[in-house]
């Protein structure tokens, strides 16, 4: 398993400061979060090269997640979302990235009131992002997000995502967000309970960081706790090819450290 960072680590100053964190910790891995104005589609290949350099050869994708949305309604919203997940599948297979990371979708009342026709060009889409991550070895990976409209929320979305989805492919997975899957009110135990077994197998990244989520600038330190202790119960069940810690902070990043030590 590879032990990572995040770029959002360093999203306020240089990537040569995510760099240093890597290095500093030995850790082996950099997961880019693609989060404009910062790291675009348009730079993020001049990143990795400075991380190359640095010596840094294992990385992953995190792909837009702002306002992309896979199941929107609006043709062009869906059609901008997918064309920017094959281009971050397209800019791993140029320079060696491992996985992309996605968020599915989100469906709000007016995709809910056609979900066969959305559902359909939904998984229509995915079928042929999945493909391509499947003809160039590339991980492409799932994560979950905490809001009411997230397609892949709770335990029962992670189990329709594996029995629809990941039976017939390789290489298509889930980034499980800890601090998100808590969020969201879901049990570790009901997570790792054996009748889920095919979502323990396709867990291939896990988020750590603190609640409600490791993208903004949380300070809710007692939440650490929990969450750590969550992860260390995944780990007894699954095994997955990265662990990425995520936070904008050097000392909430650094407690993670001290409380996962022993554990990886």
């Amino acid at each position: 398993m590879y032990k990572g960072i995040s770029t959002v680590c360093c999203y306020m100053s240089k990537i040569n400061e995510c760099i240093r964190l890597v290095k500093e910790n030995d850790f082996g891995a950099i997961d880019f979060f693609i989060a404009p104005p910062k790291i675009t589609l348009e730079n993020i290949v001049e990143f990795i090269n400075e991380a190359k350099k640095a010596g840094m050869s294992i990385f992953t994708l995190k792909a837009p997640s702002f306002i992309e949305n896979l199941c929107s309604i609006i043709p062009q919203i869906h059609d901008l979302t997918y064309h920017e997940y094959l281009k971050t599948l397209m800019i791993a297979k140029e320079t060696g990235g491992k996985a992309v990371i996605v968020k599915p979708g989100m469906m709000f009342f007016v995709e809910k009131k056609c979900r066969d026709l959305i559902q359909k060009r939904f998984l229509d889409s995915l079928y042929s992002l999945t493909e391509y991550a499947e003809k160039n070895k590339i991980l492409l990976l799932l994560e979950n997000y905490y809001y009411p409209y997230e397609v892949l929320r709770n335990v029962r979305d992670f189990v329709w995502f594996a029995e629809t989805l990941m039976t017939q492919y390789e290489n298509i997975g889930f980034a499980l967000n800890i601090p998100h899957f808590l969020e969201a009110r879901n049990k570790i135990t009901e997570l790792i309970h054996p009748r889920n077994r095919i979502v323990l197998e396709k867990i291939k990244l896990i988020y750590v960081g603190l609640r409600s989520s490791p993208w903004e600038y949380s300070m809710n330190v007692s939440s650490s706790s929990t969450i750590i202790s969550g992860v260390k119960e995944i780990l007894k069940e699954t095994d997955p090819e990265f662990l990425v810690l995520a936070t904008p902070s050097e000392p909430i990043l650094r407690l993670l450290m001290d409380q996962l030590e022993g554990s990886l």
